[in-house]
């Protein structure tokens, strides 16, 4: 917010531009600054993905023939496979945070009214 509120005073005031060209630029420079950081979030690869920790096991435990990653992770369905994997303790917190976020998102939203 503040670098496009410098941006628009240096176009208007080293530049003469008319306040609705400034507007404009800086509109299109938002968008082709999301469009640089789409690219970058789709160019990432799977390698810059935190590694599974399989669960410790005691020699109790242990499989006897392999190492039986197979039992010990199911396959999950396409849709649940793209969502990470949240613990029980942070869901809650999640949850009230998505809440939160909602609530602020609906005042922002009637703030001009």
């Amino acid at each position: 917010m503040m670098s496009s509120g410098w941006v628009i005073t240096y176009l208007l005031r080293e530049f003469n531009w008319q306040i609705l060209s400034v507007y404009k630029a800086v509109f299109w420079g938002y968008a082709i600054l999301g469009l640089v950081k789409l690219a970058l979030a789709l160019s990432l690869s799977m390698a810059v993905e935190a590694e599974k920790k399989l669960p410790p096991m005691d020699s109790e435990r242990a499989p006897l023939l392999g190492n039986a990653l197979e039992d010990i992770e199911p396959k999950k369905p396409w849709f649940r496979a793209l969502l990470p994997d949240i613990g029980a303790d942070s869901k809650i917190i999640v949850f009230n945070l998505c809440l939160l976020f909602a609530l602020d998102a609906l005042a922002s939203g009637l703030v001009p009214l």
